[in-house]
């Protein structure tokens, strides 16, 4: 009887699914179709895991959602359905080829690429912004570590930095009228004095801007590529009116997404709605 009752359901559901995705099926049948090269590509994507973290990784990831998305499945396809059965015919499905897929019939055959490319959307857009999120503090732990490697090369740390003032200061005193070359050098030495003055240059302050110079070298070098694909693809919401003028940053990107590879700023209205950001970065165009 349970057995009975699960067969009847089941049919229920793909009955509703097939119902529900109405002319649009044609699109998930489209992946298994005999000879179809590119649907059965994009079916093998499907199924992959993100890569390591990196750019390609997250461009893969960008081509894989926007190629299920060209499906066209409806959404809340499968809302008033149960989580564990959706699940169940999405892990029969990820688990078959597609010469797998023409061996049942096709009211069977339709709702389960339907579950696969309907879960595997929804995962697919969280993990591209799992994966945005650990790019961007990759990147920014390694400017970190880059900057970090520059500054050790460049000042060794000072020890007695008091004894040092003082001494320098008696001989200042000491000897008034003399040049500093032949009152103060002497009592420490040139080079001393040169890593006290490196050392104090290595301060936050400088940490961060050249970290934050260096982050803009990886990006107009490499990253850059991620901007103009990812908020195509991805939308992004904020209703903290404090994060304003990044939602303002994420429109203008998207406003000059198509602009030629010769443009290189944006137009002079604009630049007030980046000074909001960061009133020290000019108007670069990304």
């Amino acid at each position: 009887m349970l057995v009975a009752a699960r067969n009847r359901w089941e049919r229920v559901f793909c009955a509703r699914a097939i119902e529900r995705l109405g002319e649009v099926g044609g699109g998930p049948l489209a992946l298994v179709a005999e000879g179809n090269e590119d649907g059965a590509a994009l079916l093998a994507l499907l199924k992959r895991d993100p890569g390591a973290v990196g750019l390609d990784s997250l461009l893969t990831e960008v081509n894989k959602l926007n190629g299920v998305r060209r499906l066209g499945l409806p959404e809340g396809l499968f809302a008033d359905c149960s989580e564990k059965l959706v699940a169940a015919w999405r892990a029969r499905a990820i688990k078959m080829y597609p010469s797998d897929f023409r061996d049942p019939a096709e009211d069977v055959r339709i709702p389960l690429l339907a579950a696969l490319c309907s879960s595997r959307q929804a995962e697919i857009t969280d993990a591209l912004g799992d994966l945005l999120i650990a790019l961007v503090q990759k990147i920014n732990a390694r400017a970190e570590r880059r900057v970090e490697r520059q500054i050790t090369a460049e000042w060794k740390k000072v020890r007695g930095k008091e004894g040092i003032l003082f001494r320098l200061a008696d001989a200042a005193i000491g000897q008034p009228d003399k040049t500093v070359r032949t009152a103060l050098y002497p009592v420490v030495g040139e080079k001393t004095l040169r890593d006290l003055v490196a050392e104090a240059k290595a301060n936050e302050k400088v940490f961060k801007a050249k970290v934050r110079t260096t982050l803009r070298s990886s990006y107009s070098s490499y990253y850059r590529q991620m901007l103009t694909p990812l908020p195509r693809t991805l939308g992004f919401r904020c209703n903290n009116t404090a994060y304003r003028p990044v939602m303002d940053a994420l429109a203008l990107l998207g406003k000059y997404a198509g602009a030629d590879g010769k443009t290189r700023f944006y137009d002079a209205g604009e630049a007030a709605r980046l000074g909001a950001i960061d009133h020290s970065a000019p108007a670069a165009f990304p």
